[in-house]
This record gives structure tokens, sequence and C-alpha cells, in this order.
């Protein structure tokens, strides 16, 4: 079985040099870095929503955690946030 289905040579020795992180020697690696890489991009996205810092997330967690949908939580949080911030 080959280590890097479709892959070169080059891209087996880069790997093993650590030039190509995103080259795996397993699926299971393939798959924890696809997901490392995927939880990367939702905090990257996350913190560029306006108004979602760390106590507005807090405050939908709460609210959902009461039992809240979180399009509500997320509104409510929203305004509460606003007021915060404009007065």
């Amino acid at each position: 079985m080959a280590r890097h289905a479709g892959g070169t040579g080059w891209a087996i020795i880069g790997r093993d040099l650590g030039l190509a992180p995103h080259i795996a020697r397993t699926a299971a690696e393939q798959q924890a870095w696809l997901d490392q890489r995927a939880d990367r991009a939702a905090r990257r996205a996350a913190d560029a929503a306006p108004g979602h810092d760390d106590a507005t997330r807090r405050r939908i967690e709460s609210q959902v955690a009461r039992g809240v949908s979180r399009r509500d939580a997320e509104v409510e949080a929203m305004q509460w946030h606003d007021r915060r911030r404009w007065g």
C-alpha cells in the first residue's frame, strides 16, 4: 500500500523532513490535521464576527444552556453588546 496515495516520492520526503505537515503518515493523522485546521478557521471566523468577544460568547452559551434558542440568544447578546458598547 502506498504511503501517500496519488502523491510523489518528493511529497513523502518533504513530509518526513517536516516540510509538508499536511501530508500525514496515516488517515487518522490526516483527519486530525484537517480537524485542527477547521477548528482554527472556525475560531478565526468567530473572532471576526462583530461583537463576539469572550463576554458575548459566554452570554450566548449561558442563554443556550438555559434553553433559549441559539438564534434568539445571539440576537439578545448582540443587543446587549451594543448597549454595553454604545450606552
